[in-house]
């Protein structure tokens, strides 16, 4: 555990398992951890995308409109 400098595109803070410490009181100690972990192509499951792949759309459930308003 160690402060981590934000990059200004995020792309160093989350590139390994890490955790990051903010500082939310004025004395020592006074700090809130949050644990980041590693985000990229592989993480996310895309390092496998292929998206010249001709997919069965019948076969997936078409999404309600509505549920996106339902609710609101």
């Amino acid at each position: 555990m160690y402060p981590v400098r934000l990059s200004s595109t995020a792309v160093k803070v989350l590139a390994q398992d890490n955790t990051l410490t903010i500082q939310v009181g004025a004395n020592d100690g006074e700090t809130i951890d949050i644990d980041l972990k590693q985000i990229n192509s592989q993480t996310l499951g895309l390092d496998t995308l292929n998206v010249q792949k001709a997919y069965d759309v019948s076969a997936t459930d078409a999404m309600d409109p509505k549920s996106f308003t339902d609710g609101y």
